[in-house]
């Protein structure tokens, strides 16, 4: 979000991609997601799940399950392998950007800095490296702790709750600018 912002052309065209860029992403871009959980619900009620199909159960129980079984059911073999293919790389993608990003902030922000000021660009790549690998297993671990998603997004919101009213401040208040986030 902030390179977008950064390479807007004045901050009049920053503040317009940042608006429309919410608006898409909290707007457009869920519906998807919430059509698919209503034709799961339909599909697989909550009243007597196994009477319809016997992956029902399994939905009823957890129902973090019901796409996953939605797409075994509905979609052929070929289209459901393309689409299993689909979401591995929507989540490779994703891991890899952030762990790049992480590395990159921690190389860039914290050892050029701090650390080591007048590295040589042989010193940052392996530096580098070492970041991507260690962020990597830090990664794997958080992930073999989360129980579900739904305590994963509560953890995630508890931890970035403070920056909600300094974002909301932004578009109202004038005096609000960037160094107030910072102490959140």
């Amino acid at each position: 979000m902030a390179q977008r912002i950064h390479t807007a052309k004045n901050p009049k065209e920053a503040e317009k991609g940042s608006l429309w860029f919410n608006i898409a992403n909290f707007m457009v871009r869920t519906w998807p997601w919430i059509l698919t959980a209503l034709v799961t619900l339909v599909v697989f009620p909550l009243h007597d799940p196994t009477k319809y199909f016997s992956e029902g159960w399994i939905v009823g129980g957890d129902r973090e399950m019901g796409y996953p079984i939605l797409m075994k059911l509905i979609l052929p073999n070929g289209i459901l392998g393309i689409v299993f293919a689909s979401l591995m790389a929507a989540f490779m993608s994703t891991a890899d950007t952030h762990i790049n990003w992480g590395a990159s902030y921690l190389v860039n922000d914290f050892y050029l800095r701090f650390v080591h000021p007048k590295a040589d660009d042989k010193t940052l790549v392996k530096a580098s490296r070492i970041a991507v690998v260690t962020m990597s297993i830090i990664a794997i671990l958080v992930a073999t702790q989360i129980q579900s998603i739904a305590n994963a997004w509560k953890f995630l919101l508890a931890f970035a709750s403070g920056m909600g009213l300094p974002q909301i401040l932004r578009w109202i208040w004038w005096r609000t600018n960037a160094w107030t986030e910072l102490p959140e």
